[in-house]
């Protein structure tokens, strides 16, 4: 049996590579699964596919818990897609509804969020893999992320699991099982060191006002774990489904942006000439890779930046990155696009620009399908998004 202090955890390792021996695409869609693996902490055991459908039908109330479970979510959905056991679906998915889904990775992200810093001291919020995991908090049990059999797991496709005793490596079955030994037992340390930072902020008894619902837990998960399981589950779908655009309404809103864009890089040209770098070479604007637009000097816009501060009598918003000084990002000066002229085509050239490159990756989709990858939590607690940005 599971429960949220102690569930089961599961695991599952797929075809890594395809045909070609090249890594799989797994924005195409979820890979091939090969095995799976669950512990209850006590015992491991190593599933076939086929015994899937019968280990959910009598797991199906029992907490889970993985590692970047979204990933493990839709294997086992076309696993069960693939044995025509779409009957097993709605059940799997009410798991999720029913908050008995868990991910050591997202709750790791989430501890990180709440101390505003990692346990190295960087403020860098990234993913966390299982092998680093496992040597903060399953020191018995530390998974090798460069394990030769990690990748090797096709091999076993074909192989009848009856056979697998007598024709298969043991290798395979010793790196499945140490997956779920510790991700159980990083699950068992993180959910306290979660429960504490969250308790600092619930309401004491009595208490009127409160940042935080008394019943946060229950209804959020511990620091919104649940939330951003169901969110993160959701967003692979996403990717895997991908979004279908009209490659000519895109050209023709690209052919407008263009438009848009010289008419303001002829202003800023014209009224200040030291706006952009020039190739000593042609003589011509230097554009950037990415976007092909012109770049500009730095040190002349904040000059520029601060003169119009200075002349319309309000204080220059200051960066607020690592970098001190006068702010030259046009979000921090959108209130003032209808003072001066200038402004107004600045902003239009920065907006623009990142539009650009928006549709130069546009042009790089398969059959105009844009399957775009997903961060469930950056540093500011929000959802981002990469290789074509939708956002």
């Amino acid at each position: 049996k599971g429960t949220l202090d102690l569930p089961i955890a599961f695991d599952t390792e797929t075809v890594a590579i395809d045909e070609q021996g090249k890594p799989n695409d797994l924005r195409l869609g979820p890979p091939q699964i090969v095995l799976a693996t669950v512990s209850d902490g006590q015992r491991h055991f190593v599933l076939p596919p086929e015994q899937l459908p019968d280990w959910i039908i009598a797991h199906q109330d029992q907490h889970l818990v993985g590692h970047n479970f979204s990933f493990d979510f839709w294997v086992v959905h076309r696993c069960l897609r693939d044995l025509k056991r779409e009957d097993l679906i709605p059940i799997w998915f009410s798991m999720g509804d029913r908050s008995l889904f868990h991910d050591t990775m997202l709750l790791d992200l989430l501890v990180m969020l709440a101390e505003g810093k990692n346990d190295d001291g960087s403020e860098k919020l990234e993913p966390r893999n299982l092998g680093v995991l496992s040597k903060q908090y399953s020191p018995k049990t530390i998974v090798n992320k460069e394990d030769p059999f990690r990748m090797r797991y096709h091999e076993l496709v074909g192989i009848d699991f009856m056979n697998w005793e007598e024709k298969v490596d043991p290798g395979f079955f010793s790196y499945a099982i140490d997956d779920v030994k510790a991700t159980r037992e990083i699950w068992t340390k993180l959910l306290p060191r979660a429960r504490k930072l969250q308790s600092k902020h619930l309401p004491q008894p009595g208490q009127k006002c409160y940042v935080m619902y008394p019943d946060s837990e229950a209804r959020f998960g511990v620091l919104t774990e649940q939330i951003q399981v169901r969110g993160s589950i959701g967003l692979l779908a996403a990717t895997h489904n991908g979004m279908r655009f009209d490659p000519e309404r895109a050209e023709k809103l690209e052919t407008k942006t263009r438009k848009q864009v010289k008419k303001s890089v002829k202003y800023l040209r014209k009224h200040y000439p030291g706006m952009f770098t020039i190739d000593k070479k042609t003589g011509d604007l230097k554009l950037q890779e990415k976007s092909k637009m012109p770049s500009m000097r730095t040190a002349y816009l904040e000059g520029v930046l601060q003169t119009l501060a200075n002349r319309y009598q309000f204080k220059a918003p200051q960066s607020q990155g690592k970098t001190k000084g006068i702010s030259t990002s046009v979000k921090t000066w959108k209130e003032f696009h209808k003072l001066d002229p200038f402004f107004d085509h600045w902003i239009s050239v920065g907006i623009n620009s990142k539009l650009l490159g928006f549709f130069d990756a546009l042009k790089k989709a398969d059959n105009f399908i844009v399957r775009s990858n997903y961060k469930t939590l950056v540093r500011t607690g929000r959802t981002s998004c990469s290789r074509v940005n939708l956002q």
